[in-house]
């Protein structure tokens, strides 16, 4: 199985990009992350059970789901606003090209790579070509 049971992933360990991610990693597994079992997990013990043995333990029934309700929530900062706080302990690393994760010993996450365009070229068209 490539998934048995369903996950999230928390933090800024969601896999990053320019747009939002779902987090969940579920993938069609016979168990949710909730735990709950799925009509996939019913058909694998059945069919496992027409070849094998399985032990008589009993299965835990699904969980409830409640609704919270909404959040409201107020903006506190701006991500740019909040960067200076965000690198500690080590603060920011400096180099004149940007470094890799490994490089910087950062193991997941997010980097947040800055530069400062020369004046003689500020106010004119320049191509960055990635």
């Amino acid at each position: 199985f490539y998934m048995y049971m369903g996950g999230t992933n928390f933090g800024f360990l969601n896999g990053g990009g320019s747009t939002p991610r779902i987090t969940s990693y579920d993938y069609d597994a016979p168990l949710t992350e909730a735990g709950d079992t799925t009509t996939k997990f019913h058909v694998l013990r059945e069919t496992i059970a027409k070849y094998e043995k399985i032990p008589e333990i009993p299965i835990p029934p699904n969980t409830t789901k409640f609704a919270y309700g909404k959040v409201q929530m107020t903006q506190l900062s701006t991500f740019l606003d909040a960067a200076p706080n965000l690198s500690a302990p080590h603060g920011p690393v400096y180099s004149a090209f940007p470094l890799t994760m490994e490089q910087i010993g950062q193991s997941y996450g997010f980097i947040l790579y800055r530069t400062q365009i020369p004046p003689e070229f500020a106010q004119s068209a320049v191509v960055l070509n990635i």
